[in-house]
């Protein structure tokens, strides 16, 4: 499970530094300033806001890694749970940052010729949109994980105690 957390962290990060090269490359191909500007500052709003999320991510997976072998079922429970609702929240920014993009584009002044600008803006959101797919197949199935794993210990409580009942017969 921590390699696979590890690995939505991975994801993550690079979807971070896609950012920083999406503003670097429009920034090389567009002339007007102005949404030069623009762009830069919904990159920079979706870096921090997917930064904080990873931040928050990074510290849950921190508590994993950390965790007593004597913890009981509950408290893994409960970890599982922090840990689901910080994916969640990944998800959400990155899904955000990402509409932030695409309607950037969809805003984006067309002046009816061939704009490398305009091509490139569709390249790096290309690029952008695969990268949340697979950060959003990977949560997937680690929520998957976790709702097996919750349903597994719901069973074995439901044995334990069918077998405690048997007993006392």
């Amino acid at each position: 499970m921590v390699r696979k957390l590890e690995k939505i962290q991975k994801i993550a990060n690079g979807i971070l530094q896609h950012f920083t090269a999406m503003d670097k490359g429009f920034a090389r191909v567009e002339s007007d300033l102005m949404q030069v500007k623009m762009f830069r500052n919904i990159c920079y709003d979706a870096d921090e806001n997917l930064n904080k999320a990873l931040l928050t991510f990074v510290k849950s997976l921190s508590t994993i890694q950390k965790r007593d072998p004597l913890v009981s079922a509950v408290t893994d429970k409960d970890r599982r749970q922090k840990i689901s609702d910080s994916l969640m929240q990944l998800r959400q920014v990155a899904g955000n940052s990402l509409e932030m993009i695409m309607d950037y584009i969809d805003q984006y002044p067309d002046s009816g010729k061939k704009s490398y600008s305009l091509e490139a803006l569709h390249k790096f959101s290309s690029v952008l949109e695969q990268e949340f797919r697979v950060l959003e197949q990977e949560i997937n199935a680690l929520k998957m994980h976790f709702i097996l794993e919750d349903r597994k210990e719901q069973l074995m409580e439901t044995i334990r105690v069918a077998e405690e009942e048997n007993q006392q017969r």
